[in-house]
């Protein structure tokens, strides 16, 4: 798996969506229908989009006013970087059905998700 192997520290964070896959005008049920997907740019140049399959919850906590240089109150880059870079993470198991994936950007924001998995792919 790529995240025993690698990381996306320094990776790019270009979006951050997240689906809802229950459509009420199909009969077929899901147990989790919540789906979030990252579109990241990895340190080496390469594109990736990181999935997180099965959602049960989802908390981030995103407040630009927190993304200051040291020792200031001036909003770093002046704002203009958004969520910036992913710096650091953690997957840990949350019971025996769920993992949960904590993640902290350079803005200071921190995403909480608790899944059943987790996906990648190479753009």
């Amino acid at each position: 798996m790529f995240f025993s192997t690698d990381s996306f520290h320094d990776a790019h964070v270009f979006s951050l969506n997240v689906k809802n896959k229950f459509n009420p005008n199909e009969d077929e049920d899901e147990k989790d229908p919540t789906l979030i997907e990252a579109h990241l740019l990895h340190s080496s140049g390469e594109e990736y989009l990181v999935k997180w399959v099965g959602v049960r919850k989802f908390l981030m906590d995103y407040d630009i006013q927190r993304n200051t240089y040291a020792d200031s109150n001036e909003i770093a880059f002046d704002g203009e970087r958004g969520l910036d870079d992913w710096i650091v993470d953690e997957i840990t198991s949350y019971d025996s059905e769920y993992l949960c994936h904590e993640i902290i950007l350079a803005s200071d924001t921190s995403i909480l998700i608790r899944c059943k998995n987790i996906e990648m792919e190479k753009l």
